[in-house]
């Protein structure tokens, strides 16, 4: 990632919640993903061959996007992709788009859209101009909600369509979607891995 991009999202950590690195709100939890972790994250799928399963142009969403970091990483991809993202809680939502804006008056591209709301609400979609079915890849950093929302996708997600999870957990089944690939993220000597997951909705519909 860039200088610009660091200085914005270390500063912005201590913005969230005055500092704590750890926050429960009434909808869920406060963790910044390790910028670290994220740039190892991207560098994986790029490496994979990822972005090139998913054919452009492409819609990409961080279902509860915090800071926005991720919906920052996805603009400066050399890819042709929309980033989306939906954070339920409205300081971060507003602390995400004043570093999204902050960034793209640095040069950022300015392909991105976000949203205040519940990314488990179908009615929040449209806010952004899509419905839930149009969006090819889903990113999110679970904070116990994973099996709810793998349960949304196959409810209401295209078939085909991804869901990537960045996850301290080893092995995470997620029921009625495919675990295509399990990749690890090494850190520093003593610091825990993460697990890059990337599942897929099943080609057929439940009510098929």
């Amino acid at each position: 990632m860039s200088p610009d991009f660091d200085e914005t999202f270390a500063r912005s950590e201590k913005k969230a919640f005055d500092g704590q690195p750890l926050r429960l709100t009434d909808d869920g939890i406060w963790l910044a993903m390790p910028l670290d972790v994220l740039d190892a994250a991207f560098e994986k799928l790029q490496a994979t061959g990822f972005w090139s399963r998913i054919g452009t142009p492409a819609k990409v969403l961080d279902a509860g996007m915090g800071d926005g970091r991720l919906v920052a990483a996805i603009c400066a991809l050399p890819h042709n992709l929309w980033a989306y993202g939906i954070e339920s809680h409205p300081h971060l939502c507003q602390l995400a788009q004043d570093n999204l804006r902050t960034l793209t008056e640095r040069g950022m591209a300015s392909n991105w859209r976000t949203c205040q709301g519940d990314y488990f609400d179908v009615s929040t979609y449209p806010k952004l101009g899509i419905r839930v079915e149009d969006i090819d890849v889903f990113f999110n950093y679970p904070d116990g909600n994973e099996h709810k929302l793998a349960a949304f996708l196959r409810e209401h997600g295209r078939p085909g369509a991804f869901l990537v999870v960045l996850t301290p957990e080893h092995g995470l089944e997620l029921e009625g979607l495919a675990r295509e690939e399990e990749l690890a993220i090494k850190r520093g000597p003593g610091v825990p891995e993460f697990r890059l997951v990337v599942y897929r909705i099943h080609r057929t519909r439940r009510d098929s």
